[in-house]
């Protein structure tokens, strides 16, 4: 209504009555929302060309009392005010539901406390019991020497037999050999096991090409496949050292490191040749990106690094 109100201010807008003008009848039901959507459309499409309609649907408007907005039942002052003491009755019976053991004694009567005599005073002492060992009076010893003598004998033999039997009960009683054999049997294949575990495990160096690798061990022992690991053939490193780790930048070229300052490098897969490296720490680990350059680390940590086949070797500094 607002912007018919504007537009009614528009230069040139007629002002004549006319056959199409809207009677009474007709803006009420628009004012009332009666009409249906083809009217709508043709009403709002005369009012926006006629000043005389425009005023009279503004004026209907201004008249019009406006409709107050229904509250929702459940966001009165009233219904909100009564939800306090429900919700909190609810809580209390929960509670109660939640835990129907808890009794309530009562509380005991302060008289009675003090009428109460100490259970310390009242508790009558009790004497020890009697040693389990006590030794019941011996009847009267015959006087007679054989009966004397016979009877220190065979006191004697007891101490002696409870002695024995008290020394046997401490003692841990030894597996029989046989057993003792048949246990040492059934260790030394399993510790022989373990030893062969333990050596059978050799390090592998792969290669951008999946079919070419090496592996190495003890001893400065290389082998090369050429299959994927299908068989290996021996390759000859010229040292004695145990070799560690190694790595392989392309199929021809390899890098292993070991014990003792060991560098080793081959440039066609099967000749090595030992490479001077400054310190005689055990290497642990090498990184190589071709056959000029290649980082190596010592087993205490410590990174170096050549850049011209292992000619010169610069330490790094970690940071």
């Amino acid at each position: 209504m607002e912007q018919l109100l504007r537009q009614s201010l528009r230069a040139g807008a007629r002002t004549d009555p006319s056959d199409q003008c809207l009677d009474a009848e007709t803006l009420a039901a628009w004012i009332d929302g009666d009409l249906k959507a083809a009217d709508i459309a043709a009403a709002e499409a005369h009012v926006l060309a006629c000043a005389r309609c425009q005023a009279m649907v503004a004026a209907l408007v201004r008249a019009t009392p406006a409709t107050p907005k229904p509250i929702p039942w459940w966001r009165r002052g009233w219904v909100v005010g009564a939800l306090v003491p429900l919700t909190a009755g609810a809580i209390a019976i929960a509670f109660w539901v939640a835990s129907p053991d808890i009794v309530r004694r009562p509380a005991p009567d302060r008289a009675d406390v003090q009428a109460q005599p100490p259970a310390a005073a009242v508790a009558p002492r009790q004497e020890p019991p009697a040693p389990a060992d006590r030794v019941s009076p011996s009847p009267p010893v015959s006087e007679t020497r054989p009966s004397a003598a016979s009877r220190q004998r065979e006191a004697k033999d007891e101490t002696s037999n409870v002695v024995r039997r008290d020394q046997a009960a401490a003692k841990p009683a030894a597996p029989p050999p046989a057993a003792a054999e048949s246990l040492d049997s059934r260790v030394a294949p399993m510790r022989d096991v373990a030893l062969s575990k333990e050596t059978v495990v050799i390090p592998e160096i792969l290669s951008p090409d999946p079919s070419i690798r090496w592996r190495i061990g003890p001893s400065g022992s290389i082998q090369h496949s050429t299959n994927g690991g299908a068989t290996w053939t021996a390759a000859s490193s010229g040292v004695t050292e145990d070799l560690m780790a190694g790595a392989a930048p392309s199929p021809t070229v390899c890098w292993i490191v070991g014990r003792g300052g060991t560098v080793l490098l081959s440039t066609d897969g099967l000749q090595f040749r030992r490479i001077a490296f400054p310190e005689r720490a055990d290497l642990v680990a090498v990184q190589a990106t071709d056959a000029l350059t290649a980082t190596v680390t010592t087993a205490d940590g410590r990174r170096f690094r050549t850049s011209d086949g292992g000619q010169t070797w610069t330490p790094l500094q970690e940071f």
